[in-house]
């Protein structure tokens, strides 16, 4: 199997949604290449593939519920071993896997090591509320600065 993210750039997320939709699924976390999940305070889905709303699934971070990976995260990425023994539900178009995780699934897991930090999930309306409450306050730069360039 070939895998390689030029491959997998945002052709079936139109199917993505229309598969959402006709499992009328309430929320989905994702790890879809080519997707950002909060690119504007408080919008989602930046480009109305009209999904629901969605969270971020990071690595080593086994959660239930329903979730979208494309092949290139899922197979590329170490974090996300554990959903690679989850038997999906669909397969959406050529890129991406749909599963419905249960607790019966998360105990059948085979342990696998942690592949560093990461921070946790959050959803789009939060993210914009911390990216709000950043901006208000006094003093405070808005967003994460970068370090200053050095030169030697």
């Amino acid at each position: 199997m070939l895998i390689i993210s030029d491959l997998d750039l945002a052709q079936d997320f139109f199917r993505l949604a229309d598969a959402l939709r006709e499992r009328r699924v309430p929320q989905v976390a994702v790890a879809l290449s080519g997707f950002q999940t909060c690119t504007e305070v408080g919008r989602h889905d930046p480009a109305d593939y009209h999904f629901p709303p969605t969270t971020e699934l990071l690595p080593d971070h086994p959660q239930t519920g329903w979730i979208a990976a494309s092949y290139h995260p899922l197979y590329v990425v170490d974090g996300y071993a554990w959903l690679r023994q989850v038997v999906p539900v669909a397969r959406v178009g050529r890129s991406i896997l749909l599963y419905s995780v249960s607790e019966a699934d998360l105990a059948r897991l085979a342990p696998t090591p942690p592949s560093g930090p990461h921070e946790p999930a959050v959803t789009c309306a939060e993210r914009g509320r911390q990216e709000a409450a950043s901006a208000a306050a006094p003093g405070q730069p808005a967003g994460k600065q970068l370090p200053a360039a050095t030169t030697d």
